[in-house]
């Protein structure tokens, strides 16, 4: 689900570009099958690995937030303005309030 609003990006930047909406779905499929294979892949690695849940989820926030900061956060300004830095960070607020819980 965190992936979502990249993905709904995309989309409408692909759709701009004259894509139909069928090679969309076969393309978003197949992301799909891959990363449900790399998640078990992971899984399967790190279900008896001496790293830590805390030291796998940090390397995944800071992916996260190197996305946010080089893809999303510049199209956000550039669209919305600077309401768009208001709203992220309330949604960041309103994560870490979720995680602290």
């Amino acid at each position: 689900m965190s992936n979502l609003p990249e993905a709904i990006a995309a989309t409408s930047g692909l759709e701009k570009r004259g894509w139909s909406r069928g090679p969309i779905l076969l393309m978003w499929a197949g992301i799909m099958l891959v990363t449900v294979g790399a998640a078990a892949f992971g899984f399967a690695i790190f279900e008896y690995s001496t790293a830590t849940g805390v030291r796998v989820e940090a390397f995944a926030a800071g992916a996260i937030l190197t996305m946010l900061a080089d893809a999303m956060i510049p199209e956000a300004y550039k669209h919305g303005g600077r309401l768009a830095g208001v709203v992220l960070v309330l949604g960041f607020v309103a994560s870490l309030s979720l995680t602290l819980a």
